[in-house]
C-alpha cells in the first residue's frame, strides 16, 4: 500500500492561489461586445475563437497591446486555425517563442492566448 500524505495547509493555499480562474479574475481585461457593450464572461473569453481578438486578454501597456493582437493572429496561423502557414507547425511557433523570450510582459499574454486556443478547440 502507498503511504499518502496530506499536503500542508499553507502549501495547499499557495497552490490554490494559482488556479487559472482566479488568475483570470485578477489579471484579465474586461472585454465588451455588441451594441449595448455588455461584458463578455471570462469563461467565454477563455474558449477557442475563430476570429482574432480585438485587444489583449490581459492588462498590459498600450505599446504591447497591438503586439498582443498580432501575436494572436500568428498563433492562429501556427495552429492552422486561420490562413495558411508555410513550413511545419513547430516553425510557425518560432516567432512567438522569440517574442516571449525578448518581451517579459508578453510571456503571460502568449501563454493565456495559447490556453484560450486549446480550450474547446473543435480541431484535434
Amino acid at each position: 500500500m502507498l503511504n499518502r500524505r496530506k499536503i500542508p495547509a499553507t502549501l495547499a493555499s499557495e497552490i490554490a492561489s494559482f488556479h487559472f480562474e482566479d488568475f483570470t479574475k485578477k489579471n484579465f481585461k474586461t472585454h465588451k461586445k455588441g451594441i449595448l457593450r455588455r461584458k463578455v464572461p471570462l469563461a467565454d473569453q477563455m474558449c477557442w475563437a475563430k476570429d482574432p481578438i480585438p485587444g489583449p486578454l490581459m492588462n498590459m501597456s498600450k505599446q504591447n497591446a497591438k503586439e498582443a493582437v498580432n501575436c494572436f493572429k500568428l498563433l492562429q496561423r501556427a495552429m492552422k486555425d486561420k490562413g495558411t502557414l508555410k513550413g511545419t507547425i513547430p516553425q510557425g511557433f518560432q516567432p512567438l517563442v522569440e517574442i516571449a523570450i525578448n518581451h517579459a510582459e508578453m510571456r503571460d499574454e502568449l501563454y493565456v492566448q495559447l490556453c484560450k486556443q486549446l480550450t474547446k478547440n473543435p480541431t484535434a
